[in-house]
């Protein structure tokens, strides 16, 4: 079962949550006003792109292409915005991580639609993988948050009993060098390392969280996207964060299946006051 750990409006200890995380908990953080404003900030940002009241309950626009780039460009103005970092970093400040000593890889807000046809590498159903299968950063946390209200076929899926246990998968195989050389090439490569053996009918369990509460979770945890074919379409905000004193510290989750012999994705994180990438600084 997928044991959460909630914290409601209060600054919690960090070690404590921290280590919850690194032991396979899923921490939920809600009632903090900097969630509320980043939840209303990505919802206008939603409306406005979709110029409707209620962006989630559109299938979407009248053409696969027309929709594809209001949902791309959706994820940049997010991605840009500064309102979005100064919520974010406030956010951190309240569950008691410190901006001055955390890096993050890019800020997203994802559009998953329920109907097939308006589906692409972006806006895709993404398939059971562990985010440190791709990164081989093992402090790597990750961070979620539904905009609207979901139902179970638009939530996060969370496959516990793997948490300790491997699975058969092809991080050994995959390259984000081999799939930028593909994509140069408009050749298929997939997006990051998946599962690649048949899971127990069961095993997957929906992560069920309301607007205006945030999870946090370990990058090891075997999870993946439900398929939507709700009739609506789900828009949540995430981003992914390292902070070296983990690295330091040797505070890390397991590593059951993954790679032993790669260097860690430090590039890909950036600091999150000034930019600097996380590959530049001594650890």
């Amino acid at each position: 079962m997928i044991n959460l750990v909630e914290y409601s409006g209060t600054e919690p200890a960090t070690d404590d949550w921290c280590e919850a995380v690194f032991d396979g908990d899923i921490v939920v953080f809600s009632g903090f006003p900097a969630v509320d404003a980043l939840i209303d900030h990505g919802r206008r940002l939603c409306c406005d792109a979709y110029d409707s009241d209620s962006p989630n309950r559109l299938e979407g626009l009248s053409d696969k292409e027309g929709f594809l780039t209001a949902a791309d460009q959706l994820d940049v103005a997010f991605n840009k915005a500064p309102e979005t970092i100064s919520l974010f970093n406030t956010f951190f400040r309240a569950t008691g991580l410190s901006p001055e000593d955390l890096y993050y890889d890019r800020w997203r807000l994802r559009t998953n639609p329920s109907h097939k046809t308006f589906l692409s590498d972006k806006t895709r159903h993404v398939p059971p993988h562990r985010d440190n299968w791709g990164s081989h950063i093992h402090c790597q946390l990750n961070w979620w948050g539904p905009l609207f209200e979901i139902e179970p076929q638009q939530a996060l899926l969370f496959y516990p009993d793997y948490w300790n246990a491997p699975i058969a998968n092809d991080s050994e195989v995959w390259s984000l060098d081999a799939l930028k050389e593909h994509r140069s090439r408009g050749k298929d490569y997939p997006t990051l390392p998946t599962v690649t053996a048949p899971l127990p009918v069961g095993s997957a369990q929906p992560l069920m969280l309301k607007p205006g509460e945030i999870a946090c979770f370990s990058g090891a945890h075997l999870h993946g996207s439900a398929t939507n074919r709700s009739g609506r379409c789900r828009f949540n905000i995430e981003t992914r964060t390292v902070c070296p004193g983990d690295i330091a510290r040797e505070r890390l989750a397991p590593n059951v299946d993954g790679p032993h012999d790669k260097p860690p994705a430090n590039h890909w994180f950036r600091h999150c006051l000034n930019g600097d990438k996380l590959s530049s600084r001594q650890i």
